[in-house]
């Protein structure tokens, strides 16, 4: 167990102790103290780090600080305090897997019912969406918060009987940050209006609570009509984990999008774009969003910035999410629950479905009418699987049949093939991507299925029982009229 708090409230350490003794088994916790701090003030930190390293020595526990780059931060995309939330979550993260091997490790953070009420009003002031207004949750992930249900003056009460003096970060009394003003002008402006800080904290239980009954219609309507999911973790810049590798792009139907009430619309839009990259669009930029989608001008494509490198655009009856850099949209769409990318500079046609029918094989790779058509049957195609025609890259490697080892796809086209040199780069390929995994060669052209996926061929051929889309074969039919090099030497 890690216990991480926040700089202006330094020694409510003891408190979250107290509280996690009651939910969790202390005989089986390992306590650690951790301060992240981002670096801007050394002094104050300073200050404060002693004041925490004392304080865990009385306590017999482990003491970890961290000091970020703060010229680093001042200078992200996400902006100062989005940065500095990232990396210390990032930092937690990190020490948290070196100090806890098993993954029942928890990050224990000091947010309490007045920060509570500060998220919840900069959410309505930053046009946040109703069914997301209940604030921050008690856990998400590795991060647990035990004392949101508890106001600030409890606390300062507890420590007073503890003994313990209450610490501020000096920070927290300069109306510079959005969050410092809501804190310092805007909370007691409404605690006067209400008529108490009771009243206050109630109100925002209520819009907590039916919040979360909108939300939970609305998964439930998403659900219904095969929608995104959400994925509350999302954040701009940091939707991916260290080492994941972003798609080309994020493709999302929209061929149905009338039939929908126009509150799954909103959602919809605003799911897939957050899932994508993490952006957090407005109410009303999700609107001018649904809004083109259903225009009668929906056949002319559109483009909306998104920020951090982002953009969405449409293209015909299919949103795309990818990287300002990248220029594959006119060959990327979606089949059924695939995401297809024809990324290889050769004329050639493919399609693909996802059917259990039966096909005569003879055909791969046979002339039919001056041109040449190819079909293969890739079995065991997970869920969500992004499935790219592209052209042979250096470090390819391929399993030519079954239980055989992988071997650079270059050795393979010369001896199963029998490519020259100099027609080799760039010799087309069809890799599978499944979702948070590695991409692997599944073909190679003219009509080659690789090993791996021939195994799953057999392990799931005759089986007698209902099939998924992620159990249906998926089937890619290839065609073209004119051959590149080193094609009329090959099989063909």
């Amino acid at each position: 167990m890690a216990v991480r708090y926040r700089p202006l409230l330094l020694l409510l350490a003891a408190l979250c102790l107290a509280i996690c003794r009651q939910i969790i088994n202390p005989s089986s916790s390992n306590y650690h103290f951790r301060q992240w701090r981002p670096g801007f003030s050394r002094s104050t930190s300073l200050g404060s780090s002693n004041c925490l390293q004392e304080l865990s020595k009385s306590l017999e526990l482990p003491f970890f600080v961290r000091y970020g780059d703060p010229q680093r931060l001042k200078t992200s995309k996400l902006g100062l305090q989005a940065a500095a939330r990232d990396w210390r979550q990032g930092e937690s993260k990190a020490l948290l897997s070196a100090l806890e091997k098993d993954e029942d490790g928890v990050v224990l953070l000091a947010h309490h019912a007045d920060d509570q009420v500060e998220t919840q009003l900069l959410k309505l002031l930053r046009g946040g969406h109703l069914a997301r207004l209940g604030g921050m949750r008690a856990r998400e992930g590795p991060f647990a918060r035990p004392l949101l249900s508890t106001r600030k003056d409890e606390l300062k009460a507890f420590l007073c009987e503890e003994n313990q003096s209450w610490m501020e970060d000096a920070s927290n009394a300069q109306p510079v940050y959005q969050r410092n003003r809501v804190r310092l002008e805007l909370v007691p402006m409404l605690v006067d209006l209400l008529g108490g800080k009771d009243a206050l904290h109630n109100r925002f239980q209520e819009i907590a609570q039916q919040s979360g009954q909108l939300s939970s219609l609305l998964e439930e309507l998403c659900e219904q009509n095969h929608g995104p999911e959400y994925s509350s973790n999302a954040k701009q810049g940091t939707k991916h984990a260290p080492g994941y590798e972003v798609p080309l792009a994020f493709c999302l139907d929209v061929s149905s999008f009338q039939d929908l009430p126009e509150m799954v619309q909103y959602e919809f839009v605003w799911r897939f774009v957050s899932n994508a990259c993490g952006a957090m669009l407005s109410h009303s930029a999700v609107g001018s969003i649904v809004r083109s989608i259903l225009s009668d001008q929906r056949a002319v494509p559109f483009t909306w910035l998104l920020g951090s490198g982002w953009e969405l655009k449409q293209k015909g009856s299919q949103l795309l999410v990818l990287r300002k850099d990248q220029h594959i949209c006119e060959r990327t769409w979606k089949v059924m629950d695939l995401f297809i990318v024809h990324s290889s500079p050769l004329h050639i046609s493919m399609q693909l479905e996802r059917s259990n029918e039966s096909f005569n094989e003879s055909v791969n790779g046979m002339s039919v009418n001056d041109s040449f058509e190819s079909k293969m049957i890739l079995h065991g195609v997970a869920n969500g699987s992004t499935i790219t025609l592209r052209g042979a890259q250096p470090g390819d490697h391929v399993c030519p049949r079954l239980g055989s080892r992988a071997i650079k796809l270059t050795s393979f086209l010369h001896r199963e093939l029998g490519v020259v040199p100099s027609a080799r780069p760039n010799w087309p390929v069809i890799t599978i991507k499944a979702p948070g995994g590695e991409e692997v060669i599944a073909a190679v052209l003219p009509d080659r299925v690789a090993g791996g996926f021939q195994v799953r061929a057999r392990q799931t051929a005759g089986a007698n029982r209902s099939t998924g889309p992620s159990e249906l074969p998926a089937v890619v039919s290839l065609s073209w009229s004119q051959s590149w090099p080193g094609l009329e030497k090959s099989v063909l």
